[in-house]
């Protein structure tokens, strides 16, 4: 079929984009040819023989390569053996005589993309152009794709890696002063394994001055209080950080009591001789601090220990404090003794009862989570805040988490709504608890409608363990939450790992949502996290409307707080 002049000027547009690399011994031939591929193609690079061609294709860009076969010094074959060597998705054309048929099987075999014939036919030409021209633009058209794929994933990527920068800021770096905060205090204490020293300082009264000159003169004396600290824990190779609005830690790895010492008084010394100068309805004040410093080393839960130091400094007007084994007990011991007493005659009477708080999705109930309450012998509830800390010393803890289970699923047995209950690390690697919350399960039929929330908790250290307790529970059709999320280890890794049905966001970060913009940015940012992850969020902590409306809006799922029920005995 004969080609027309249509088709011929639709090729020659296509192959205009082509640089090509023409390698013909024949002068005679290669002249008369060259014209015509100057009219088909953009570029033409002429060789004269096959060293001659692969020299010039090793050191020039060519999208085709026609060669003829016959040429001294290097012939056709050779030389395309070679370049494939090289580049093997360059396009080849063999020149070929029809007397030259011997070479077919060969050329066919070095995946040539086809022949033109001598003397060259149009219409034979302009097909197997075609092709060629196919080929390239489909070539082309994928290497863009391929190009615009590879910017937009590194466009993501970098999008990616700035919202895990700020996620990790404001995670770990307290934004006033951009000192590390308590998360990261305690990443740095698990990575050093007791082996340590730490200093606890804090502002006494700080309020008032906050309450005297307003909180952004109060956020000035901050600053310059952490630049001094900064400068002494720089000096002596310490990490520095503020836990909150008037406590900062001294990290050390010196451990030695002497150092302690010499450090806090330093501190000391430095804070008093130093006036704080502030800009006060256009008048210069001076102010002077005062603090109070507990500290500890080589120990275990050495943070908490600090602060018994430190509180027992405080009582006792003293200005600083070494945490000792009878400090505590003297601090402590009269108040465990109280409580103790509390939770047994609790537990005999029957008094431990479990108080349950509904979580919305929209306007509707979806859930409630069961919360335990003790009733005194005046008919008065009493929270888990006074008692829970001192039932896990003393041994009743197991025994208030099973009534808390056999007591709930009794109630919900027959309810419609799903129940929530909290299980600590310290819970799930009790064999005698998983087995009760087992038993339990298939007694009341609770597996389809329960819910266990894992209190997230800087003391799980065996993942292992936790991923094993999920997986039983969801062979049981058991759903599973992790409550807390933010406010204490919050790694993302092991929440992947973990895959639970629904994130609580800590209270602590939702209450404040509505007017400190790194509560907003974390809660939008674990929010988005989430759904990436087919992951359902819950808000705790909805007190007001303001905060109720902005977790609406950052994307969160269901809502739980004061504002929309408060926890309240459920009758089966």
């Amino acid at each position: 079929m004969k080609t027309t002049k249509n088709e011929i000027l639709e090729v020659i547009a296509k192959s205009k984009n082509l640089s090509i690399l023409y390698v013909e011994d024949n002068k005679e031939a290669r002249e008369s040819t060259l014209d015509l591929f100057l009219d088909f193609f953009g570029h033409v690079d002429v060789a004269v023989d096959g060293k001659d061609g692969l020299e010039k294709f090793h050191s020039n860009h060519y999208d085709l390569v026609i060669t003829d076969i016959n040429m001294p010094n290097m012939d056709g074959i050779e030389m395309i053996k070679q370049i494939r060597e090289t580049n093997k998705d360059i396009y080849i054309l063999v020149l070929s005589a029809y007397n030259e048929s011997g070479h077919f099987t060969q050329t066919i075999r070095l995946g040539i993309e086809g022949y033109i014939l001598k003397p060259i036919e149009m219409d034979q030409f302009i097909d197997i152009l075609k092709k060629i021209v196919t080929k390239f633009t489909l070539k082309q058209q994928n290497l863009n794709y391929k190009q615009n794929l590879e910017k937009q994933v590194d466009k993501k990527s970098k999008e990616l890696k700035e919202k895990n920068r700020l996620l990790f800021q404001r995670l770990y770096y307290d934004e006033l002063t951009r000192l590390g905060n308590r998360n990261l205090l305690i990443k740095e204490l698990k990575e050093m394994q007791n082996k340590t020293a730490l200093i606890l300082i804090d502002i006494n009264r700080f309020k008032d001055i906050n309450g005297l000159y307003g909180v952004k003169s109060g956020d000035t004396v901050l600053r310059e209080f952490a630049n001094i600290l900064k400068n002494i824990a720089d000096r002596e190779g310490c990490l520095l950080f503020r836990l909150s609005g008037d406590e900062f830690v001294v990290l050390s790895k010196d451990s030695q009591d002497t150092y302690c010492k010499s450090i806090a008084q330093e501190i000391i010394t430095t804070v008093k001789d130093k006036t704080f100068e502030l800009d006060y309805n256009n008048q210069e004040t001076h102010i002077y601090l005062n603090i109070t410093i507990g500290y500890a080393y080589e120990t275990s839960h050495i943070l908490e220990k600090a602060n018994l130091a430190l509180n027992f400094a405080k009582n006792r007007k003293l200005t600083f404090k070494e945490y000792s084994n009878d400090l505590q007990l003297e601090h402590n011991i009269e108040e465990n003794i109280k409580w103790t007493k509390i939770i047994k005659k609790a537990i005999k009477d029957n008094k431990v009862v479990p108080f349950f708080q509904p979580i919305f999705k929209d306007d509707d109930i979806v859930k409630y989570e069961a919360l335990i309450r003790i009733i005194d012998d005046n008919g008065s509830v009493i929270s888990p805040f006074f008692f829970l800390n001192i039932a896990k010393k003393n041994g009743d803890y197991k025994q208030l988490t099973k009534i808390m289970i056999e007591k709930s699923f009794k109630i919900f047995e027959q309810k419609s709504e799903k129940l929530s209950i909290n299980l600590s690390f310290e819970d799930i690697i009790k064999k005698d608890i998983v087995s009760f919350l087992k038993s339990k399960i298939y007694q009341y039929k609770m597996a389809n409608k329960l819910i266990v929330e894992l209190v997230e908790s800087e003391s799980i250290d065996n993942f292992d363990l936790v991923n094993s307790f999920i997986q039983d529970m969801r062979k049981l059709g058991v759903m599973i939450a992790i409550d807390d999320f933010g406010s204490g280890y919050s790694n993302f890794s092991y929440l992947m790992e973990m895959k639970p049905d629904f994130i609580k966001i800590d209270g602590s970060i939702i209450k404040l949502i509505d007017t400190d913009k790194n509560s907003l940015l974390i809660t939008q940012m674990i929010s988005e996290f989430a759904k990436k992850l087919d992951i359902e969020t819950i808000a705790e902590f909805i007190h007001n409307e303001a905060v109720y409306q902005k977790a609406r809006e950052l994307g969160v799922d269901e809502f739980q707080g004061f504002l929309l029920g408060e926890p309240m005995p459920i009758y089966g």
